[in-house]
Parts: C-alpha cells; structure tokens; sequence
C-alpha cells in the first residue's frame, strides 16, 4: 500500500491542463447532448433528469470529506472539497453512481488526459445550471458562472471511502432536521454566507426525489428541468398550505406537501430542511419542548396564516426575508445563488486557474438550423406570468418576535387527505401509521436513516438504531 507521503506526493506533482473557452464550448455540447436523451424510471428525458443528478453530484463531491489515502482511516472530515470522489456505499450517495457518474463517464474519457475528473465534474454542474437556466421562461440571467481547473483528484476516483461501511453514517445534515445544524455546515465547512446559504437551497427547483435513493419522494417544483426561483415562489406561496404527510416516504419521517393545492395544481413536496428557511422549528414550544420532534421529524407548528386547521405558530427564521426576496426577484436569486455556488467549487482548493468562458449559447442550435435555440435574449424574454397565487405580505418580520400580516384568500380549498397515514378525527391533522418505526440514535455523523428497518428486531440488531 502507498504511503500517505507519496500519495500526496503524486497528487502534487500530477499536473493538470486547462480547457480553454473554445473546448468549453465543445464539452457544453456534449453534455447537453446528454442530458436531452438520459431519462431513468423516474423522470422522462423531457424532465432533463440528468441535469438534478449532475447538479447533485457535483454537490456531494464538493461539500464531501476529502480522502488523500484509500481508507476511511485517513478520510479527512474538517476539509471539504471537490476531489472527484464518491462514496457511493453511504445512504446519502444513493443513486449517485448510476444517475451521475456512469451517464458522464463516457464523457469524461475524451478529456481525462486533460482535465481532472473532479475538474470535470465541476465544469458539467456549471453547464447544467448554465443550460437549465436557460430554459426558464422567466425574466434574469445566471452571471458567467467561472470554469476552474486544477483539483487533483483522490487515488480511487471515481469512487472514495469517507466512512466506515455502516448502514446509516452520513457526510451531511439531516433532511429532517432544520436550519441550524444546515447552515452551521455551510458556513463551518464550506464558507458560505446566510444569503449564499439560502440561495443555494434554490438548486432543489431542479428534479425530483426518489424514495429509493432518500426515502423521500415528489418534486419541489411544477417545472424541474428550470432553474430559477420557482422554489421559493412555491415555499412563500400562503396557498400552499404547507403541511407534513407521511404519504410517499419509506424511511419513517414525514416530508411536507401543498395540501391547499386545487385541482388543477400539481402535488409538490418540501423536506424539514426546505421549510426550516421559513420558521423556527428548532425553537421551543409553550410546552418547552421544541417544536421539531428530532427523533421522528415531526413539527407541530406551522407558519403564521395556515389555515387548515388549529395549529401553533412557529417564530419565524432569519431566512425568511432571503426566501421573500428571491421569491420576488429571480435575478437577485441568480446573483446569491452564483456566489455561493462558486464558494462550493473553490473550497479549500489551491493554485486554481481560472478560465473565462463564452457566454452560455446551445451552440447545437447554431450548427444545425434545425434546432431551435434553447438560450434565450433576457431584452426579448416574455413576461413572467401574471399567477392568482397568495403570499406573504413584504413586511420585513422581527425575527425574535414575528408579526407580520398574512394575506389570507377567502374560502380556503377543499383538501383531501392522502389514505396512507390516519387523520385525527378532531384536529384534521395528519399523524404518522404506525405508532412505531426505526429511528437513530444521536450520534454525530450518523443521519438518523435507520429505515429500511421493518419490524423491532431488525432495527434493534443495527446498534446505532432503536425501536
């Protein structure tokens, strides 16, 4: 086995190329070639599946542990960087290989001699927003997002070990906790601001999750192949009425859907983590209590102006007014999301070079007159449509003490709730199945998924996990 020195030593003296704007060009061909044919059991091309996964990956790559050895032994949790590696064992990576990394590896064979495959993973998620974004009808430009090149790669890219083979360790917060333990990873580790933080959440606009990979499932939003500010349209949105179901998950947390939604609106989905940007939930209740339940994921608050039955009103966060402005303005979005995006792509790398590239053109479109252009002049884009949707008003909250007015409409929907979870006959509200289900103990890098655990003695068996 090589020395941790000499694999350093390799990793430094390895030297890099660059790829200039022109073959930025040819590689952005490529992957849009890919993404418009790759679909999977889950999405049809048309939903741009490929683009998510890509975005994804680069994510889990980059906000990953660093590994310069081939053990989780010399797994480096405190620096988090894009090394070009995966592991794709840990609960959090599932799907990852098979959605991202293999679709791209045929790619990444033209250029490996050049690039670094963590180079090239980080240019590929640049194209993905670039392209995505492209297709939004709405009005705003994604700035010049920056190609860098010069990440060296871990010895066993693509794959990498980061934790021991345990079911349930995780390299990230859990999904079904709130704001606190997310934007302390964003600003520890990877050096974002609360804007930038917020921002980036704003990549779930893009696909949809899957039970099988999270344990969760549905789309956050009614256009998945767009990147813009849908997202936060969709979380403001009083008419949502966002409320938690157990309709849809497997791994025994609930998630969050739009049960105000009329008939001819689709059925979208929030995590904890995605609604924690609007409220507290972490902040104790009248009782003492917090109002998120860690253990099994449950809030008994909900925001100020839900009006499907009584429930207690959750203090608002202080990313709330980062989720009315984005809601608001798709290019203020743009902005904050670039800058963070760039952080993630940067951290705690060295001697970078960065390479310019062409403004952001399907050049498919050029060469083959065939093909309509997918990129669009913002001066000649039209107006984003005018919609009969509900929001919070634009008073600014006092964070600690929360009053803002809501805007209530005057006949709330008729909702039906879904069969798969039992509904309290006296307060409506949507309780989980079953009075028991595995759930983790509290251990730090341990992410709480102990499902896929049925019944008490198979969860028991898992030591880090109860009944």
């Amino acid at each position: 086995m090589l020395s941790s020195a000499l694999l350093l030593a390799q990793l430094i003296s390895f030297s890099y190329a660059v790829l200039t704007p022109s073959e930025i060009d040819d590689l952005r061909v490529d992957i849009l070639n890919a993404i418009d044919t790759f679909s999977n059991a889950f999405s049809p091309a048309a939903d741009k599946p490929l683009a998510a996964h890509i975005v994804r990956l680069v994510f889990h790559d980059c906000a990953g542990p660093e590994n310069e050895g081939t053990t989780h032994d010399t797994a480096n949790n405190a620096i988090r960087r894009c090394d070009g590696c995966i592991h794709t064992s840990l609960q959090d990576h599932r799907g990852i290989n098979q959605m991202a990394i293999q679709p791209l590896e045929p790619i990444y064979a033209e250029y490996q001699s050049r690039i670094s495959r963590a180079d090239f993973w980080a240019a590929a998620g640049n194209i993905a927003l670039e392209y995505t974004a492209s297709l939004s009808p709405k009005s705003g430009r994604l700035p010049r997002l920056p190609y860098s090149f010069g990440r060296p790669d871990c010895p066993l890219s693509p794959n990498g070990v980061t934790r021991q083979g345990v079911f349930g360790a995780t390299d990230f917060p859990m999904a079904h906790l709130g704001w606190d333990p997310a934007f302390d990873f964003f600003k520890e580790q990877l050096g974002l601001t609360l804007r930038e933080t917020a921002a980036v959440f704003g990549a779930h606009t893009l696909g949809k999750m899957h039970a099988a990979n999270s344990g969760f499932s549905g789309q956050w939003t009614t256009h998945p192949a767009h990147f813009d500010n849908e997202y936060f349209v969709q979380l403001f949105n009083l008419s949502n009425e966002w409320d938690q179901t157990w309709h849809g998950t497997t791994n025994g947390f609930p998630q969050w859907h739009n049960a105000g939604r009329t008939a001819n609106h689709a059925k979208l989905v929030m995590l904890n983590a995605d609604y924690s940007l609007m409220v507290q939930m972490e902040e104790p209740s009248p009782t003492g209590a917090p109002y998120l339940n860690v253990n099994t994921g449950e809030v008994s608050c909900r925001v100020r102006g839900f009006g499907l039955y009584s429930a207690p009103q959750c203090p608002l966060e202080i990313s709330f007014n980062r989720v009315r402005d984005y809601a608001a303005d798709n290019q203020l979005f743009y902005n904050d999301f670039a800058r963070g995006w760039n952080k993630i792509l940067t951290n705690n790398q060295v001697n970078l070079t960065e390479v310019i590239p062409n403004a952001f053109v399907d050049r498919r479109s050029i060469s083959n007159a065939s093909h309509p252009p997918t990129t669009r002049n913002p001066a000649t884009l039209p107006p984003t449509p005018t919609t009969t949707t509900t929001f919070f008003t634009t008073q600014s909250p006092t964070v600690h003490h929360p009053t803002p007015e809501l805007v209530r409409r005057t006949q709330p929907p008729t909702t039906t709730l879904l069969p798969s979870a039992s509904v309290s006959t006296t307060s409506g509200r949507e309780t989980p199945s079953s009075s028991f289900c595995c759930i983790a103990d509290k251990i730090p890098n341990w992410n709480g998924r102990c499902w896929g655990h049925r019944n008490e003695a198979a969860c028991n068996a898992n030591t880090n996990c109860h009944w």
